[in-house]
């Protein structure tokens, strides 16, 4: 949080999502992404930001801009709180990589969001996210069925009885990742209101960003990244059979099923192998 002021008080600004009021950043992801920019969405963000309630935001704004001000007074003070919209500009540069909400429900099912930092997600559960978020953003699909893919793949129900005292239990309060239920789940939640699918949708771009700017693996945070796929995903595949051709994970069904994180940490290490090759073999040939 940064100090600042306000109207003659003094006021505490956020400096990144997870500075947010608790439980706002659903609202603040509708005001961003889902209703029209105008001076009013404008101060509902600073509000939310401030933590301020609709009448205690009123009783500190108003007098900014009372009738009996004038032009010159409404002008100064119409940049003072310009400058303090700029402390929160990061809202639209910063990625969203805080859950904007542990769940929701729909039609008398509970669906879990994934855990921040992809911590129990697994490769083949990212890898088809990645594909369905792709095709969504890049409209390669009439309306929101990729994005309804996607919701189901990432959020799902949760695990029947007491997971946590299951020996073989990988931390996920998920259900185990099942590609077969995606299309089906997906139908489903089809009528999930836009808001929520927005919160997810941002939600998972920014984790996939940070998480994936963690790994020295590609150009940029995008393993298909060197150039025009000829379908969405397409590195990713690749990068599947590859790496359960070596067996390192075991077959394929086993290399989706492992964790993202050991996935990322073996390419980027296979990278740094490759490099270190590349440049023996060249000072050999020189």
């Amino acid at each position: 949080m940064i100090d600042g002021f306000l109207a003659g008080r003094k006021i505490q600004i956020p400096e990144s999502w997870a500075e947010l009021p608790a439980g706002k950043v659903p609202e603040v992801l509708q005001l961003l992404y889902v209703l029209p920019e105008s001076g009013q969405t404008y101060h509902e963000l600073l509000r939310i930001c401030l933590g301020m309630g609709r009448r205690q935001w009123k009783a500190l704004i108003g007098p900014f801009f009372a009738a009996d001000l004038s032009d010159e007074e409404k002008q100064e003070n119409a940049l003072v709180l310009h400058n303090v919209m700029t402390m929160v500009s990061w809202l639209w540069t910063q990625p969203v990589t805080v859950r904007p909400f542990p769940h929701f429900d729909h039609d008398d099912v509970r669906y879990l969001l994934p855990e921040e930092q992809m911590k129990t997600m697994s490769f083949g559960e990212l890898s088809d996210a990645h594909i369905h978020f792709t095709a969504h953003v890049k409209g390669m699909a009439e309306g929101d069925e990729q994005l309804d893919l996607l919701v189901a793949t990432i959020c799902r129900p949760q695990r029947p009885g007491d997971c946590e005292s299951d020996p073989a239990w990988d931390g996920d309060h998920r259900e185990p990742y099942n590609p077969a239920l995606t299309e089906y789940r997906a139908k489903k939640l089809a009528s999930l209101p836009i808001d929520i699918k927005t919160g997810i949708l941002v939600y998972f771009a920014g984790m996939e960003k940070d998480v994936l700017d963690h790994y020295d693996i590609f150009e940029s945070a995008s393993p298909d990244s060197a150039g025009e796929e000829e379908y969405p995903g397409q590195g990713w595949i690749k990068n599947q059979h590859l790496i359960a051709a070596t067996g390192i994970f075991g077959n394929m069904r086993d290399t989706k099923g492992t964790s993202v994180h050991d996935i990322l940490l073996y390419l980027e290490e296979d990278k740094k192998d490759r490099a270190a090759r590349a440049k023996a073999e060249a000072a050999i040939n020189r």
